[in-house]
C-alpha cells in the first residue's frame, strides 16, 4: 500500500492506475538499459563479447525482478479489497482499508465498501420490517384462535363446534408458522456472523448434554438412545455449541419421527483425521423423492410427527447451513417409507500445538 500511496502522490499519473504500471514498466526496463549502454560505450574496449553478454543478461534478469517485485506491491490494494470482500461473505463484516487516492483503484475501494455498508443498512432495516410484519401478524391470528376456544367453551352445536374447531386449528397453524418464520429470521441473522475457529472437541462431553437434553423426550416415547464412541475426541473447526445444537436438531428430529418402542444410535468416530457423526433411527423414513427437500427452508418434505408433533421446517435447514460454514455437508439417506433414516456429517480435525 505505501508504495501505491507514494505513487499517487505523483501529479502526472495519481489519477490513473494504469498509468503507475507504465510508469514503473518504463522505469523498470529503461534505466538498466540506459546505465547498460553508457557503461558499454565508455568501456567497450576493455570488455570481451562474453563478458558483454553476462553483464546485459545478469541486469537485465535483476531489473525484471525488481520490476516485478514492484509490480507487485502496486497491486496490494486490489488483493486487500478481494480480501475484505471474501471476509464479507464468511462472515459479513466490513473491513478498513484506509485509501485517498482518485484512480480507478481507489475509487473502487471505495465504492466496494460503501455498497457493503448499504447492504448491512438495508439487510438490518428489511430484519426490522420483517420483524414487525410477523409480530403483527402472530397478534392477528391469536384473535380467531381466542374467539374459537370462547365458542367451543359456550357448548355449541355439532355444526358450530366443527367450525370452531377448524378455526382453531387454522389460527394454531398460522401462529406456528409465523413463530418459525420469526425464529428463522433470528437464527439467519445469527447465522451470517458466525465464524469458527479450532476448538478442542470431546464426543464424552457432548453424548453427556445429548442424554441429559433428550432423556425425557426419549422416555416420553419409550425411545432408547445408544451413544457410541465417548472417547472420540479432536481439534475442529466449530464451536462446541454449535455442534452441540445441530447434534440437538437432529436427535430431536429422530424422536419425532420415530414410533415408541424405537431406538436412536448416535455414532462418533475418528478416522484419518476426520471427526465423523453419525445419527440413525428406526422411525418413518422418507422417500427419495422427499430427500431433495429435507434441507430446504420450510421444507415441503416437513410433517407431524408420529405422535402428531409439529414440525417448523426450519432446524435441518438451519443445521446444514451451520455445517456448511464449517466446511461440510450433513448426508441424509433412507431406504424409503418406515425405513427408518440416518443423518451423518464428518468434519476435518487438525494438530494444534
Amino acid at each position: 500500500m505505501r508504495l501505491y500511496e507514494t505513487l499517487s502522490r505523483l501529479p502526472f499519473i495519481k489519477n490513473k492506475y494504469a498509468s503507475k504500471f507504465l510508469f514503473v514498466a518504463f522505469v523498470g526496463i529503461h534505466i538498466p538499459v540506459l546505465g547498460l549502454t553508457y557503461y558499454l560505450a565508455v568501456k567497450h574496449d576493455e570488455l570481451d563479447a562474453e563478458t558483454t553478454f553476462f553483464i546485459c543478461l545478469i541486469s537485465t534478469l535483476l531489473a525484471t525482478v525488481i520490476t516485478l517485485y514492484v509490480l507487485n506491491g502496486l497491486i496490494r490494494p486490489i488483493k486487500k479489497l478481494v480480501d475484505a470482500i471474501n471476509r464479507y461473505k464468511k462472515d459479513r463484516s466490513i473491513a478498513a482499508i484506509d485509501v485517498d487516492t482518485a484512480d480507478e483503484v481507489g475509487q473502487l475501494i471505495n465504492h466496494t465498501l460503501d455498497a457493503m455498508r448499504n447492504n448491512e443498512e438495508l439487510l438490518r432495516q428489511k430484519q426490522e420490517l420483517m420483524y414487525l410484519f410477523s409480530h403483527d401478524l402472530k397478534n392477528f391470528a391469536l384473535n380467531p384462535e381466542a374467539l374459537a376456544n370462547d365458542i367451543l367453551q359456550s357448548n355449541p352445536s355439532e355444526n358450530i363446534k366443527q367450525s370452531a374447531e377448524l378455526i382453531l386449528q387454522t389460527a394454531q397453524r398460522q401462529k406456528r408458522f409465523l413463530e418459525s418464520f420469526i425464529t428463522l429470521l433470528q437464527e439467519e441473522e445469527k447465522l451470517s456472523k458466525v465464524t469458527f475457529k479450532v476448538k478442542s472437541v470431546n464426543a464424552s462431553i457432548l453424548i453427556n448434554e445429548l442424554k441429559a437434553f433428550f432423556q425425557a423426550a426419549a422416555d416420553a416415547k419409550n425411545i432408547s438412545i445408544v451413544f457410541s464412541g465417548e472417547s472420540v475426541s479432536g481439534h475442529i473447526r466449530i464451536d462446541r455449541e454449535v455442534l452441540q445444537q445441530v447434534l440437538r436438531n437432529l436427535v430431536a428430529n429422530s424422536i419425532k419421527f420415530t414410533p415408541n418402542g424405537g431406538t436412536i444410535n448416535v455414532s462418533f468416530s475418528k478416522h484419518n483425521h476426520i471427526f465423523k457423526v453419525s445419527i440413525s433411527d428406526t422411525g418413518i423414513g422418507f422417500s427419495s423423492h422427499a430427500s431433495k427437500f429435507l434441507f430446504d427452508k420450510f421444507s415441503a418434505a416437513a410433517r407431524l410427527g408420529t405422535e402428531g408433533e409439529p414440525s417448523t421446517g426450519i432446524g435441518l435447514y438451519l443445521s446444514q447451513q451451520l455445517i456448511k460454514k464449517a466446511g461440510s455437508e450433513i448426508i441424509a439417506y433412507s431406504a424409503g417409507e418406515n425405513q427408518g433414516a440416518s443423518f451423518f456429517f464428518e468434519l476435518k480435525t487438525y494438530r494444534v500445538k
